[in-house]
């Protein structure tokens, strides 16, 4: 059944709501780069998923977003708030959550905002590649 699914790959769907994943109690890895999420409020329903170990978040807009009630130290990364709500993560985007010294939000967000635009107009990489030598 889909209740007992351990792993889902959604990346590049468009995904702004996430609640539905939620009820997917047994999920241990969720992959949603790349969509639309824009609202921390989103990281509460994927927290209810108990077994979950592995999530993939970069590229959506609230990656980008300043944190208002972000510490000074956290700088506002998007990373710390994710593992303040899903306390049991122990990778997000490919890193263990564990790690720090992780790229500042605005240099990320530049590139991604690219990559995710050159998706969505279905431009290759060495297209991409030409627009950077002109």
């Amino acid at each position: 059944s889909v209740c007992s699914l351990k792993e889902l790959y959604l990346a590049y769907n468009s995904i702004s709501d996430v609640s539905p994943v939620s009820l997917l109690e047994q999920l241990e890895v969720l992959d949603l780069e790349g969509n639309n999420i824009d609202d921390i409020v989103q990281i509460h329903y994927i927290a209810l998923c108990s077994e979950l170990n592995t999530l993939t978040l970069e590229g959506n807009p609230f990656c980008f977003q300043q944190n208002p009630r972000a510490t000074e130290d956290s700088n506002g990364n998007y990373r710390e708030a994710v593992k303040k709500l899903i306390p049991h993560l122990k990778y997000l985007d490919d890193i263990p959550v564990s790690e720090t010294g992780i790229q500042s939000n605005s240099t990320v967000s530049k590139d991604w905002l690219i990559v995710k635009e050159a998706i969505k107009d279905g431009i290759s990489a060495e297209d991409l590649e030409n627009l950077d030598d002109g």
